[in-house]
């Protein structure tokens, strides 16, 4: 979660792989933010679409949390979910997929590895798509936010091979999976 502030750093308190670890870095300036709250409901066809799109059948011991954000401004909201468990998370993040509605059913518009919550939906918008930002811890040694722009039909997989937000950008946008964090949050994938 975004907490706090001093003279020249913006302090990020994380959980989970981090241990509750307090990270400092550079100076973002985080503007209006809108926090949407990640859905409660279990929705069978994004399930269906994850244990399609990861191979998951007989799978145990999977949460899912979901945002309905419409990412290419034409009115129909694409599905990003965030997904842990063993197979789906590590020390350097969980998966995530976005999903984009169809006539014939959800495709994958996206995979993402290495991905900490909350994600931030930029109103800046590259190729059609918003850009979305990213926290990379890097082990807590070079923590940055990485900015994944929608180029050739996806975002880039692996944030922390994308370029870095330049020190003292002005973010303003939506917060996706911000409250990820809570005890019992999430969806079990049946």
């Amino acid at each position: 979660m975004f907490s706090g502030t001093s003279k020249n750093k913006i302090t990020v308190f994380t959980s989970g792989f981090l241990n509750d670890a307090r990270i400092t870095l550079p100076p973002l300036q985080f503007v209006n933010l809108k926090h949407l709250q990640t859905e409660k409901k279990r929705d069978t066809k994004i399930e269906q679409a994850l244990v399609h799109a990861y191979q998951l059948h007989q799978q145990r011991n999977v949460r899912y949390y979901y945002n309905f954000v419409d990412l290419n401004g034409d009115g129909v909201p694409e599905i990003f979910v965030y997904l842990k468990g063993e197979r789906f998370c590590n020390d350097q993040g969980c998966s995530a997929i976005i999903l984009k509605q169809t006539p014939q059913g959800y495709r994958v518009l996206s995979k993402f590895k290495n991905v900490f919550q909350p994600i931030v939906v930029s109103k800046e918008i590259t190729n059609g798509y918003h850009d979305l930002i990213f926290f990379v811890p890097m082990g807590g040694a070079d923590p940055f936010y990485a900015i994944m722009k929608f180029k050739d039909n996806s975002y880039p997989p692996d944030p922390e091979k994308a370029p870095r937000v330049s020190e003292n950008a002005k973010v303003e946008g939506s917060l996706l999976i911000a409250d990820a964090l809570r005890p019992n949050a999430g969806i079990d994938l049946h």
